[in-house]
């Protein structure tokens, strides 16, 4: 059977078997679903290996594809398990892997060359820079942020690589990636598939009334397919494989319609039919297009009430009766010749295949000689098989008896042996010898990065985001360094930064945590203009918070040739580049992936103290010691839902029903927030003794809504706790109200 050649896909989600079934009768070119372990979607049904093996050869059958989802990130103890997952299926076929964590991403193409890598909108990829990073890992598609325009995916398409887009579904309020509030406040890391969903429960602002201030709409693309394909959008993605079969169906169905409409150049209309099913099945109150056009909104956001919307019974059944009540069954043709005396044999035909069996041998029949009609019944008995025989050809004697045990074993062989054919490829397992090359793969980066202690105390580096903060730090010695976020840049903080130099302090610069598309340019030029301004004295390095900023501060600093800025190499040959927080490093091959592109790395902070004693390269990481964490980076604005942004109000707060307070911070220079913890990180009881022991290269302390007097207190307080340990008689004076993170409890 050929394939039609589609000019976009459409790529449906699978929950389970069910799902995934009634997506491809529905007419989805594609599926994703996740396997029991290492999905983002841990709470869904997900399917067994056996399963996703089985829904591999159904797809193929009918010319669509199959891809895994292993989008969470993974720790160093799963990583072998992960690995002989992926083998199974790649032998199997599997399409292509949609992945996130960095540290399976560096190995995927060396163990499994001719599957497909997808990256998952989990790694936040939001330009052209962060897809151009990605090439060098083999990778073919990318699937966004949900937030850009369709501007941007334009520019992002120039890359040569393929883009996957979302049309419709549910959406989360942060960027995908960048969101820890469910981790933070009860464990369940959105990271690692388990998120909690509390931006869908109520907040407030100061002297305002509760409202589902983070929860967002549901997307439904339906009247821009045609910008989008005129984008030249690869595929178009379905979200859902929390959401029943039956949503997957019908909602696959409607966007087939119109996709193919608009291919076969008819007029481009969805009918009321087509949008009533979109709106009622399991729809959160409202729907809204997404950001292909916009922003943010207040119209994106749904104040009132988040909970699913009701789904007629009658619609349900009907999908359900049109897609999913019966498993189709590929058509293929037979014969079977039964005569006395010789073995049965069986022939199967499918798509050019053909192949034969023989079974046991006839016998004279004593009583009844078996029928044309009773091997007909047996025989197209398939079962739970893929195929149903269409024809058969039956070539009977009129004179032989055969069990029907017989009958059905001669089936089943000859099944089994189709399949073998039909099904077969060419890859071959690299990981045959598991065991060895795994150890291989864990004694090549122990080599890579081995250990070199210094004889030197750890740094201790301060970060900070005000003016008055930067001042404060440099009444304090003890302190090696201060991080600058670029945005600070003035004359007068160029000012305080020679100060820094003069004491033979380093100094580095932050780049912005959310780096987009339409902001590349001004970011670049935010660059040079911070290097001119600090000609003499040039930054020891920069610090990058995810995959686009990796690639910008490369850029910058000379490193990638052709693409590389024009200006001064020789200063910038010297400086450094850090990955930041935002860059998740939980096992060993994504810590050696990141110290091929970076000095040093943040640990991440969703392992605990065990997990975080394993990293092979102690002496190229810092540790995060004090600071009110990140919970969430959003496109939405808070202020703009309640009260209409003017870009003039820099912090807001938002408050939860049990009255605890969440700091939110409002870039108006690259236009998203950022929402913190209720109360900041600290580990001051733990870092003398991690000071001692060297379990980092430095130790960071990151000042974001703190004012003067809060800086220079917590400050002090860290002077005597790095000099002598924590002091008695101080701690509940400077500590209202910390947390310690996952130091101690770490992630599910």
């Amino acid at each position: 059977m050929p394939e039609k050649k589609r000019k976009a896909e459409l790529l449906s989600p699978a929950g389970d078997i069910d799902g995934a079934a009634g997506a491809i009768n529905a007419g989805a070119d594609a599926i994703y679903l996740g396997t029991e372990e290492f999905s983002a979607r841990a709470y869904a049904k997900n399917l067994t290996i056996e399963e996703t093996i089985e829904m591999i050869h159904y797809a193929h059958l009918y010319h669509r594809k199959l891809y895994l989802t292993m989008n969470t990130l993974l720790k160093t103890v799963e990583f072998s398990k992960a690995l002989s997952i992926l083998d199974r299926l790649y032998l199997a076929g599997l399409d292509a892997v949609i992945v996130q964590d960095l540290g399976l991403l560096s190995c995927l193409h060396q163990y499994f060359p001719e599957l497909e890598i997808h990256v998952s909108t989990q790694l936040s990829i939001l330009s052209a820079a962060g897809m151009k990073w990605l090439k060098e890992y083999h990778v073919t598609r990318v699937v966004p942020g949900r937030e850009l325009s369709l501007t941007e995916l334009r520019e992002m398409k120039k890359t040569g690589l393929e883009l996957e887009c979302f049309i419709h579904g549910a959406m989360c309020y942060a960027y995908s990636g960048r969101c820890l509030m469910s981790s933070l406040a009860g464990g369940r890391s959105g990271n690692r598939g388990r998120c909690a969903g509390p931006c869908r429960k109520q907040y407030h602002q100061p002297g305002q009334k509760d409202a589902y201030l983070l929860s967002m709409k549901d997307m439904c693309s339906i009247d821009q397919i045609k910008a989008l394909m005129d984008a030249g959008i690869d595929s178009f993605k379905i979200e859902g494989r929390m959401k029943a079969a039956e949503y997957t169906a019908g909602v696959t169905s409607v966007y087939r319609k119109v996709i193919d409409r608009i291919e076969n150049g008819e007029k481009y209309v969805v009918t009321k039919d087509d949008r009533t099913v979109l709106e009622e099945l399991y729809i959160r109150s409202e729907i809204q297009e997404g950001y292909y056009f916009r922003h943010n909104s207040k119209d994106m956001i749904s104040l009132s009430d988040p909970a699913y919307a009701g789904c007629s019974d009658a619609l349900k059944e009907d999908i359900h009766r049109r897609y999913l009540e019966e498993r189709r069954r590929y058509p293929i043709q037979g014969e079977i010749t039964v005569c006395q005396g010789r073995p049965m044999k069986m022939t199967l035909q499918l798509d050019g295949h053909e192949e034969s069996v023989e079974g046991a041998v006839a016998v004279r029949a004593e009583k009844r000689a078996i029928s044309d009609a009773d091997i007909q019944k047996q025989i197209c008995k398939t079962g739970n098989t893929l195929y149903e025989i269409s024809k058969l050809k039956i070539v009977n004697d009129g004179t032989s008896f055969a069990a029907v045990s017989q009958l059905k074993d001669l089936r089943r062989s000859a099944i089994e042996k189709l399949e073998q054919a039909v099904f077969s490829s060419d890859r071959q397992s690299v990981l045959q010898h598991e065991g060895l090359i795994l150890n291989k793969l864990q004694v090549e980066n122990r080599y890579i990065n081995k250990q070199q202690y210094s004889e030197q105390n750890p740094a201790i580096l301060i970060g900070v985001k005000t003016k008055e903060q930067l001042k404060t730090v440099l009444r304090y010695s003890y302190a090696d360094g201060v991080i600058i976020d670029l945005m600070m840049f003035t004359d007068t903080v160029a000012e305080l930064l020679r100060r820094i130099s003069e004491n033979r302090k380093k100094w580095y610069l932050r780049l912005p945590e959310i780096i987009r598309q339409k902001d590349i340019g001004k970011i670049r030029e935010q660059l040079e203009a911070a290097l001119a301004f600090t000609d003499d004295m040039p930054p020891e390095g920069i610090y990058c918070s995810g995959i686009d900023a990796l690639r910008i501060a490369g850029e910058f600093l000379g490193r990638y040739g052709e693409n590389s800025l024009h200006g001064n190499q020789e200063i910038r040959g010297g400086q450094s580049i850090v990955a930041d927080q935002g860059i998740y490093i939980m096992n060993e091959s994504a810590e050696n992936a990141v110290l091929k592109h970076a000095a040093s790395y943040t640990a991440p902070l969703e392992l605990n103290r065990k997990e975080l004693s394993h990293a092979i390269r102690k002496d190229a990481r810092e540790l995060i010691v004090y600071g009110y964490l990140p919970m969430m980076y959003s496109a939405n604005c808070i202020v703009n839902t309640t009260d209409g942004c003017d870009r003039t109000k820099g912090t807001t707060r938002i408050i939860d029903q049990e009255g605890r307070e969440f700091p939110v911070l409002m870039n108006h220079d690259y236009c998203y927030n950022t929402i913190y913890n209720c109360v900041p990180l600290s580990l001051h009881q733990e870092v003398s003794q991690l000071y001692q022991a060297r379990e980092a290269a430095a130790f960071r302390m990151e000042f974001t809504i703190e004012d003067a007097g809060e800086t220079d207190r917590i400050l002090g307080f860290f002077q005597n706790v790095f000099s002598k340990g924590t002091p008695e008689g101080t701690e509940k004076d400077t500590w209202k109200g910390y947390t310690k993170g996952h130091f101690n409890r770490g992630v599910l």
